[in-house]
């Protein structure tokens, strides 16, 4: 049976505009004890977003650290921060505009009691594209293994563990790789589990993500694919609400 440690969640996010996004995925996560350590990065934020942040998640009985940051910090200083904040035993990064089902906390949890691993995070399985309105299956290495290669916005580690290692490094963008490095030299081990319950979202405007392969890699001939935002098929349960939001975004959202 998984233990029931206490999870914060790490947040580091630029868009006041993604706070409907992922403060109502983050409130129908079904585990608790919860805590959301969100970063707010950058000039744009104003004090109404910190009020409509706490709406969503403190009548969800979800503990919440606010805390703002300047603009000149890469995003490895930020999740440092973030780790700064954290109260809880166990830490999940987690991305302001992507899709999660409500027991990806619990998925985490259990592959990281079964696997025994130091970090453990989801396949890159699932991709919505923005540009082609497409929801497509990226064909890729096997699942369930031992692997230095996981989504990064689904990695989950032990507070404990991030501080023996010196925690994040002040990169602006593969912050998780060097993390997951970092570990594997320091004896630690890293686990892919299933890509069930997570789908990454993948805006037109290159810009808006850290990592741009461009949309061929993903329309590759070998990957399937469906028509519009197929929730069903990645296992996302988000509310209703959310998923209008991400198929229909709001102007400056990009």
């Amino acid at each position: 049976e998984v233990g029931r440690p206490s999870v914060s969640i790490m947040l580091a996010t630029r868009r006041p505009e993604c706070v409907d996004i992922w403060a109502p995925i983050v409130a129908a996560q079904k585990f608790r004890p919860l805590q959301v350590v969100a970063v707010l990065h950058g000039s744009r934020w104003m004090a109404a977003d910190d009020e409509r942040i706490r709406s969503f998640l403190v009548p969800a009985g979800i503990d919440v650290v606010i805390t703002r940051v300047d603009e000149a910090m890469v995003l490895g200083e930020v999740l440092q921060a973030a780790t700064e904040r954290a109260d809880g035993d166990v830490l999940v990064k987690w991305d302001d505009d992507d899709l999660y089902s409500s027991t990806h906390i619990v998925d985490l949890l259990r592959a990281r009691h079964y696997s025994g691993g130091t970090i453990v995070g989801k396949a890159g399985d699932f991709y919505y594209l923005e540009s082609a309105n497409v929801t497509l299956r990226r064909v890729q290495a096997p699942r369930e293994i031992f692997s230095p290669t996981i989504a990064g916005s689904t990695l989950m580690i032990g507070r404990d563990d991030l501080r023996a290692v010196g925690g994040w490094d002040a990169l602006p963008s593969r912050e998780d790789a060097a993390l997951i490095e970092k570990v594997r030299r320091a004896g630690g081990t890293s686990y892919r589990t299933v890509g069930f319950g997570f789908l990454v979202v993948r805006r037109a405007d290159a810009t808006a993500h850290t990592w741009n392969p461009g949309d061929d890699v993903f329309l590759a001939p070998g990957n399937p694919r469906r028509p519009g935002l197929d929730t069903d098929w990645a296992g996302i349960d988000a509310p209703d609400e959310v998923i209008e939001r991400v198929v229909r975004p709001a102007r400056g959202v990009r």
